[in-house]
């Protein structure tokens, strides 16, 4: 029997009351299984905080009013820190949850893992409210490509969660509502408050790094959803390359599936080497080839990634 009222939902906001009722809208199905919603909200339109003051209210939902100055990784830090659920799971006022993610992610959780990934769709959809019935039925044949494409590549090959951990962060890249695990694997876990990008990847390659036992389901369970004021629209490959790059010279990497992976991620991001020097660029092609062994062991990813172009591509088109 899967635990009831054990879930703290933390949730962070600003400024976008309509995203936020969608997002709380999404847990109301699940309201079973969550023992409370935390709001750290830094809005700073007066009108907006009177709203999200009201849907706070209307959601029986615990309310943190912060400056705006504060980044998200701080608030996050703070929701880990007074959450009084056995289980934790984020969720941005922008995004959304389908309607069974509460009841399959607790069901991973049963057997004593600290941490697992759900598989999710990203769309277009700057409209409110959601009608999660008609994206699903819209994006049902999406949906069933993406689990089972995300089956045959990170259930049980050398990209699955078990065999090499990092491997699937960095191919699979979580969402931050696509994760749900035990406030008892927190000790040595936080986000790094001194980074703007790939905060949420620092975080899950955090379980990586401290041994914790980790799941995935690849049921399609959340939406990422994309519009004009998302902050990764700011991101670059650059980002990416400065991340992975800090991953390489502090030795965090380990095992020769994950390591090849951060080659490759370096090598990409580099744009074939183009941002590295000649010496670095050097030394990394050799690392590479000497690997190159393994590629066929990670082959099984590329139908994943044709489903994935293709939902870039669809979340390029509004919902009309």
């Amino acid at each position: 029997m899967l635990p009831l009222e054990k879930v703290s939902v933390i949730l962070v906001s600003k400024d976008r009351p309509e995203y936020l009722q969608d997002a709380l809208e999404s847990l109301v199905v699940q309201k079973k299984y969550i023992k409370e919603i935390l709001i750290f909200d830094k809005s700073e339109q007066l009108d907006h905080i009177e709203r999200i003051k009201n849907l706070s209210t209307l959601y029986n939902a615990t309310l943190f009013l912060r400056p705006s100055t504060l980044n998200t990784s701080t608030l996050r830090n703070e929701g880990i820190q007074v959450a009084q659920g056995e289980f934790l799971c984020f969720l941005d006022d922008d995004d959304y949850l389908f309607p069974n993610y509460m009841e399959r992610q607790l069901s991973y959780l049963q057997n004593g893992i600290s941490l697992v990934f759900c598989n999710y769709i990203t769309i277009k959809h700057p409209e409110h409210p959601v009608q999660i019935q008609p994206l699903q039925k819209r994006y049902a044949g999406l949906i069933q490509a993406r689990t089972w494409t995300a089956a045959l590549a990170f259930r049980y090959g050398a990209l699955s969660i078990r065999r090499n951990a990092f491997a699937f962060i960095a191919t699979f890249i979580p969402i931050i509502h696509g994760a749900m695990f035990r406030k008892d694997a927190l000790d040595k876990i936080r986000f790094s408050d001194q980074m703007v990008f790939c905060e949420d990847l620092h975080f899950w390659i955090l379980f990586y790094k401290n041994k914790l036992s980790m799941e995935f389901n690849n049921s399609v369970l959340a939406i990422y959803r994309i519009h004009e004021s998302n902050w990764s629209s700011l991101f670059t490959a650059k980002h990416n390359l400065e991340f992975y790059s800090s991953l390489l010279s502090e030795g965090a990497v380990s095992g020769k599936v994950n390591y090849f992976i951060l080659l490759l991620k370096i090598l990409k991001f580099s744009r074939w080497g183009q941002f590295l020097e000649n010496s670095q660029k050097k030394i990394l092609l050799n690392a590479l080839w000497n690997r190159i062994s393994l590629l066929p062991y990670i082959l099984l990813v590329f139908p994943y990634y044709i489903t994935l172009k293709y939902q870039n591509n669809q979340s390029g088109k509004s919902l009309k």
